[in-house]
């Protein structure tokens, strides 16, 4: 028996230092699995023992670094789900026909949420009024999207609480003080009006799709048209569509489990007549393409950029800024037959200095659409404040 231990702390030992030494070897920036970046090793540094910033990345590293990490964590979470019937991991939740969702957003306290509401709409009037007072011809419109849940609750599991009762109240307290100077799209209205409820979401990622952003740039052009009438509001027989396997971000916090299962999703891949346009990002000229062939979203507008520009040289059109995230990418790539300028600027990565008063002012603004997004938490007050660049 003695004997047995041995040979078994023996083997343990051999499999663990092989482990660690390939590790140890591995410098992968990217895990295509997990659709993140990974931590990578530091030069050795004998004085950086002594940091804990250094020795963090170490740990981190490690664990990152894995040899052999993508083939665990997919098995993982295939356990997890094939053989523990589980369709709840981590924050994602698998719903019917291959639909994933975030854990439920759960309001325990209306009285405090009801305040941040309050103070969410206060910091957007505030913004509202300082640009209408330094630019009297600019309109500032703020598009809210519902989470995927409230959009998409045909699909939810059946032990999901319904979210929809609390955005109604949400929303209804946030009209409720938001001043004359906004103009605001809620997004759930304009997918019940245009009838794509439990169709406007991909099925793996969080992100509204095609048919969904489609109907919000409906929505936006139709007011632009009223003030800017040769403004065109296209519709789908305008674009190119095509199907993809779509790879999302929620099926990337489950280890890629499901992407060979779900159906294709429909994606525009063109403009059906060509646009002639100017593309500009960071202020330099480049030759991206609004829509490209990739299985994620990355897709449209060649992904997140931290400023993007382009000129259609359409004088009687108007120009519109853009303040968002990724939630953007696709409705700006849609857009651009419709602006003879726009401009779109995501304060996540950056740059503050560089203050959407700037922006108005050198580039001749007439249109501010706001939208501060996240998959996570309908209305926060940190998120809202990135993308006013504060």
């Amino acid at each position: 028996m003695k004997k047995i231990q041995i040979i078994f702390i023996a083997v343990f030992f051999c499999f663990c230092s092989v482990l660690g030494i390939l590790t140890i070897d591995n410098n992968v920036y990217k895990s295509e699995t997990e659709n993140r970046n990974l931590t990578v090793f530091p030069k050795i540094q004998w004085e950086g023992i002594k940091s804990v910033e250094y020795l963090t990345q170490i740990t981190d590293a490690f664990s990152d670094q894995l040899e052999y990490r993508s083939f665990f964590v997919q098995n993982y979470f295939k356990l997890l789900h094939n053989i523990g019937k589980q369709d709840y991991m981590g924050t994602t939740v698998v719903g019917k026909e291959q639909y994933l969702f975030r854990e439920p957003e759960l309001i325990q306290d209306w009285s405090s949420y009801q305040k941040d509401i309050e103070k969410y709409a206060g910091l957007i009037n505030q913004q509202a009024l300082k640009m209408k007072k330094d630019h009297p011809q600019l309109k500032f419109i703020y598009i809210n999207y519902p989470r995927k849940d409230i959009a998409m609750s045909k699909y939810l599991p059946n032990w999901y609480p319904s979210g929809l009762n609390n955005y109604k109240r949400a929303i209804s307290i946030l009209k409720k003080n938001l001043s004359e100077d906004v103009i605001f799209i809620d997004g759930y209205d304009v997918f019940k009006k245009y009838g794509i409820l439990n169709q406007c979401y991909y099925h793996s990622d969080h992100h509204v799709n095609e048919k969904g952003q489609l109907a919000i740039y409906q929505e936006l052009a139709k007011y632009i048209k009223k003030e800017y009438p040769n403004t065109p509001v296209n519709n789908s027989q305008q674009y190119v569509w095509g199907e993809e396997q779509f790879v999302g971000s929620f099926d990337s916090q489950i280890g890629r489990i499901l992407v060979n299962n779900k159906p294709k999703e429909k994606v525009i891949e063109a403009y059906k007549d060509k646009i002639d346009y100017v593309r500009y990002e960071n202020g330099q000229k480049v030759e991206t393409s609004l829509f490209e062939n990739k299985k994620d979203y990355l897709r449209y507008m060649g992904g997140d950029k931290r400023e993007t520009r382009i000129e259609t040289d359409r004088d009687d059109l108007s120009n519109v800024l853009i303040s968002g995230s990724s939630y953007t990418n696709s409705l700006e790539a849609i857009s651009v037959g419709s602006v003879n300028r726009m401009l779109s600027v995501d304060y996540r990565y950056g740059q503050k200095d560089k203050s959407l008063e700037k922006y108005l002012k050198k580039y001749d603004i007439d249109y501010f659409v706001l939208v501060p997004n996240q998959s996570d938490k309908m209305f926060s007050i940190d998120a809202l404040k990135i993308h006013l660049g504060l």
